[in-house]
């Protein structure tokens, strides 16, 4: 029990990490994308990735992922990603103070269901749940190839289709990516498989590249809501149901407990979407809008 409290920990702080990271990130994505909406050409990218509100983005989202690292070998995929959607939670307070108004009350309630919801799905999952130690079969890489697809499709539509698609591609990748971390945790820790954990880690450091451009793409289509609430929905959904179909994870649940999990995650999606109505559409730049020059080197970045 005392490790799973640790996974649950650790992937609490990282999902903070997480958020500030995603909102350091957008701004400057948002900013260099002004002159091409919907887009952003590789020299924008470059640009992005230079400036210091994208680097600490990174570096941030560096520190939370060697958490969730950590949190995913020591706990099951199914105890630990739900509480990635807190990301959400933590995005929308951090930008509560740059508001000129305060946080609407359907938004406070929504944090609050949130809460709540993933609170209650988490302590009945690390209740119930049965870590697997089996190697993902092969039916994961058509799931794989699967998302891409969608991926693909997205990059030729435009605006919050376009958006949508990318963010909701990058969250299926991420999320088949802590499968691969965890299967590779169990594949050297359990099963002594050091081969094959190097294979499924770098496969998941692959798909990590992908989703992170796929990710900045999304940026530069639509506000953080949508990108922050496709993300936070379907990676931990895609983590947990790749965990039990392909990885051996199962949950010992009874009717009713599975029931009261399937409510409490219904809650916590519905405070997700309310968070992503309620909250700013901040950073995105409109068409007719000049691009704001990069401060000097050495100035804060606006975040």
């Amino acid at each position: 029990m005392v490790t799973t409290l640790t996974a649950i920990g650790l992937a609490t702080v990282a999902a903070v990490l997480f958020a500030l990271g995603v909102r350091l990130q957008h701004d400057a994505v948002t900013t260099t994308a002004a002159a091409t909406p919907d887009r952003l050409p590789a020299a924008a990218l470059g640009r992005a990735v230079r400036s210091r509100g994208w680097l600490g983005g990174a570096g941030l989202s560096l520190l939370a992922t060697s958490m969730h690292v950590v949190a995913l070998s020591l706990a099951p995929l199914a105890i630990v990603q739900p509480v990635g959607v807190l990301s959400l939670v933590a995005a929308v307070l951090l930008g509560t103070p740059s508001r000129r108004s305060p946080l609407p009350m359907r938004a406070r309630i929504a944090i609050g269901l949130v809460c709540a919801g993933i609170a209650g799905f988490v302590t009945l999952t690390a209740l119930t749940v049965t870590a697997g130690a089996a190697l993902p079969s092969a039916g994961m890489q058509l799931v794989v190839v699967a998302v891409l697809v969608v991926a693909l499709f997205g990059l030729r539509t435009s605006g919050r289709v376009r958006c949508m698609a990318l963010a909701g591609s990058a969250a299926v990748v991420f999320g088949l990516g802590s499968t691969l971390i965890r299967a590779a945790s169990q594949a050297v820790l359990v099963l002594g498989d050091v081969p094959a954990g190097a294979g499924f880690a770098a496969e998941a450091v692959l798909l990590a590249g992908c989703g992170t451009w796929l990710i900045q793409q999304a940026y530069a289509s639509g506000p953080t809501a949508v990108t922050v609430a496709a993300t936070t929905v379907l990676d931990p959904l895609t983590a947990v149901v790749v965990g039990i179909a392909f990885c051996g994870e199962s949950m010992a649940t009874q009717p009713v407990t599975a029931a009261a999990q399937i409510a409490l995650a219904l809650i916590a999606v519905a405070g997700v979407l309310v968070l992503a109505r309620a909250a700013p559409d901040e950073g995105r730049v409109p068409r007719t809008t000049a691009p704001r020059p990069f401060p000097p080197p050495g100035a804060p970045m606006r975040c």
